[in-house]
C-alpha cells in the first residue's frame, strides 16, 4: 500500500522502472490485496502509483485468484503525466474471481477506482494464455468503477495505445469467459459506481479469439461511459464495424 513504483520519491518521471512488471502475482497467489483494500480508514493513502516499467504495471497470472487491485495510478506520475509501462497497465491471465476496481459496497467506492492511463498496449487485459505449466481460465474477474484513458479529473488526454479493456483468449480450449466490464447490475445502490469510464484510447473495449478455440462467452459488459476513443466504443472480434458490434 502507498508504494511509489519506478518513480523517483517525488513520484516524478525518472529512468528506474523495471526491465519487467512492477507488481507481480504469480504462482497461485491468492487473497491479496494492491492498493486500497476500501474499508474507509486512510483509504486515499493506500494506492500505489505505478509507471515507467518495462512490460505490465501490475500482472496476476499463474492460477492466482481472489485478489484485489484497487486504487491505484498506473502509467501516469504523481503530476499527471505520461508514464506509461511499455505493454499493458493492468493484466490478469490464468485466474479467475479477480477484482480490478470497485465493490460497489458504498464504502471509498470512488477511491478503489484504479486510474489506469498512457500504457503502450493497452489499459486493462484480461487474458488466456500459457504460462509455464499452468492452464487455468481467466474466469469470474471484475472490472468496475475505473478511470480508464484520462486522470482522475476526467480532463486530460492520456489514452492508452491499444484498447482500454480488452478479454482476449489466445490459446485453443482455454477460457476467458464469466467476467464483468462495469456493473454486474444486482440492483444494489452500488450498480451506478460499477461502471468504467473509457475514454481517449485507440479502442474502448475490444473482446477477441486470437486463437478461434478458445472458449470466450458470458462477459458481461454494463453501465460503463465509453466515448472518445479513436475507433469504435465495443469492438467484437477486434474487425471493425460489424453486426455484432
Amino acid at each position: 500500500e502507498g508504494n511509489i513504483i519506478e518513480l523517483d520519491k517525488n513520484g516524478t518521471m525518472g529512468t528506474l522502472g523495471n526491465v519487467l512488471d512492477g507488481i507481480f502475482l504469480t504462482v497461485s497467489s491468492t487473497d491479496n490485496v494492491v492498493g486500497t483494500d476500501g474499508d474507509g480508514t486512510s483509504d486515499a493513502l493506500e494506492g500505489n502509483l505505478v509507471a515507467d516499467n518495462d512490460n505490465f504495471g501490475i500482472l496476476v497470472i499463474g492460477n492466482s485468484h481472489n485478489n484485489v487491485v484497487a486504487g491505484n495510478k498506473v502509467g501516469l506520475d504523481a503530476g499527471d503525466n505520461a508514464a506509461g509501462n511499455f505493454r499493458y497497465g493492468v493484466g490478469i491471465s490464468n485466474s479467475s474471481g479477480n477484482r480490478i476496481g470497485t465493490n460497489g459496497d458504498g464504502v471509498s467506492d470512488n477511491l478503489e477506482a484504479n486510474i489506469v492511463a498512457s500504457n503502450g498496449m493497452g489499459g486493462i487485459g484480461l487474458y488466456s494464455t500459457t504460462f509455464f505449466s499452468f492452464n487455468d481460465a481467466t474466469d469470474d474477474n471484475i472490472v468496475a468503477g475505473n478511470i480508464i484513458g484520462t486522470d482522475a479529473t476526467l480532463s486530460l488526454d492520456r489514452g492508452n495505445t491499444g484498447a482500454g479493456v480488452f478479454i482476449k483468449g489466445d490459446v485453443a480450449a482455454m477460457s476467458a469467459s464469466d467476467n464483468i466490464i462495469g456493473s454486474n447490475n444486482d440492483g444494489s445502490s452500488g450498480d451506478a459506481a460499477e461502471g468504467n469510464i473509457i475514454t481517449n484510447n485507440d479502442t474502448g473495449i475490444t473482446v477477441i479469439m486470437q486463437d478461434p478455440g478458445a472458449l470466450i462467452a458470458g462477459n458481461k459488459i454494463s453501465r460503463n461511459r465509453i466515448f472518445q476513443n479513436a475507433a469504435l466504443g465495443i469492438d467484437i472480434a477486434q474487425d471493425g464495424v460489424t453486426i455484432n458490434d
